[in-house]
């Protein structure tokens, strides 16, 4: 009975990422202010940052100095990337990927962005196990196509200008 059975699934071996360490400043309001000056000229306080965000309030100030962090584009993305760009061009365009964990916000925000692109993709879809929500500190987006890469980097800068807009209408 085995050998009759069929299967329409492929096992496809992408290279692992590689990790790296990276130094990254704990100073929330460093880089809040840093992105705020490029983009608007202006600065906020940390009094105002917590008053917006009381979650930060248990630091008297912001964190200073840096951490140590390993880097990695997460695996996900990494299979997710390689399938787009080996099969952009080929049917079927639907693929599942089985991860042992649920993969983090980021990993759900580049997938989202990989496939965003409807003249390439109109029709490709991947299904995850479902997405645990979290960000995942050392996160980095894998070698992929420019638009996943563009699209993660529009989204951060939107996240950012939310924070601005909090504190800039908290009392």
């Amino acid at each position: 009975m085995w050998r009759h059975l069929r299967s329409n699934y492929a096992l496809y071996k992408v290279k692992a990422p590689e990790r790296a360490e990276r130094l990254i400043r704990r100073d929330l309001l460093d880089i809040v202010n840093s992105y705020a000056t490029s983009k608007y000229g202006d600065h906020t306080e940390w009094k105002r940052l917590t008053r917006a965000f009381p979650l930060l309030g248990g630091y008297f100030s912001a964190p200073k100095g840096e951490l140590k962090v390993k880097t990695s584009a997460h695996c996900e993305c990494t299979i997710s990337a390689h399938m787009f760009q080996k099969f952009q061009k080929a049917n079927p365009k639907v693929f599942e990927i089985g991860t042992s964990k649920r993969p983090c916000f980021l990993c759900q925000k580049y997938i989202e962005f990989l496939v965003g692109d409807i003249d390439l993709t109109s029709s490709m879809r991947f299904i995850i196990s479902g997405y645990q929500g979290k960000v995942r500190i050392g996160w980095k987006p894998p070698d992929g196509p420019p638009n996943a890469l563009s699209g993660i980097i529009r989204f951060l800068e939107h996240e950012v200008d939310k924070i601005l807009d909090t504190v800039a209408h908290k009392p």
